[in-house]
């Protein structure tokens, strides 16, 4: 992987996924996008095989209201 590598992080809680994104960039990645949930996340997902920079990784918490991050 390298710096271009587009991350998804679907989590129900904000600073979960801030805490995340953030040592995402200690790594040297800077192309995150979040999602708060699991159909927010497969939106997302789906809209990035639209372009020219799909998500490449995705980080899902495992419970989540409604769906799990599996689904």
């Amino acid at each position: 992987m390298d710096s271009s590598t587009l991350f998804l992080i679907v989590d129900d809680y904000s600073n979960i996924r801030q805490l995340v994104k953030r040592q995402l960039g200690e790594f040297g990645f800077e192309k995150i996008i979040e999602a708060e949930n699991v159909d927010e996340g497969i939106e997302k997902l789906e809209a990035s095989l639209k372009t020219n920079s799909p998500v490449k990784f995705v980080i899902s918490d495992w419970n989540m209201p409604g769906k799990t991050g599996l689904d």
